[in-house]
């Protein structure tokens, strides 16, 4: 070889932008025995975004640390305003977000962390985005700490963080 270096130029497309970034942190403690479908907003726990344009989207990331007192099987579901958003199919269940599982077995006292990821395109103004959570109805399900909240048990916290994104 002649050891020369030839270089091309590669046209590369405009990444989509991130315009903005809006974080709500929640360190506090929630609890809940609504059924899930009675789920109650997690107090404490929202952000509102006011949209740049209304073709720009959204990106919605929820990591929620939960825990219940006994078997408890939990559903969060993403809210924007009053609407319920990204969620399961109609049938025999009821739809949510994210099944967060089984939160306690024989005896063991688990925390789970859930997560929610979702591109949404909510149109022009502002808008709010929540997290509702309930379990089966005979048990406490509990935000940011275990079920048995012993001295060597882990304490929690949850976010809710949004990305508008531009419309490419």
């Amino acid at each position: 070889g002649s050891g020369v270096l030839s270089w091309q130029t590669v046209s590369v497309p405009d990444a989509p932008a991130i315009l903005q970034v809006l974080q709500d942190v929640k360190t506090n403690i929630f609890s809940t025995s609504n059924n899930i479908t009675n789920a109650v907003e997690i107090t404490g726990l929202s952000q509102a975004v006011t949209m740049s344009a209304s073709t720009n989207k959204v990106l919605v990331m929820a990591q929620i640390f939960v825990s219940g007192d006994s078997n408890s099987e939990v559903g969060l579901s993403l809210y924007r305003g009053s609407t319920q958003i990204y969620l399961g199919d109609t049938g025999s269940a009821v739809e949510c977000s994210v099944p967060a599982g089984m939160l306690w077995s024989s005896g063991s006292w688990q925390g789970n962390s859930a997560c929610i990821t979702f591109l949404d395109t909510p149109g022009t103004g502002t808008h709010t985005y929540t997290v509702r959570i309930g379990g089966n109805g005979s048990s406490t399900i509990y935000v940011n700490r275990t079920g048995r909240n012993g001295t060597s048990d882990p304490l929690g916290a949850s976010s809710i963080t949004l990305m508008e994104v531009a419309a490419s």
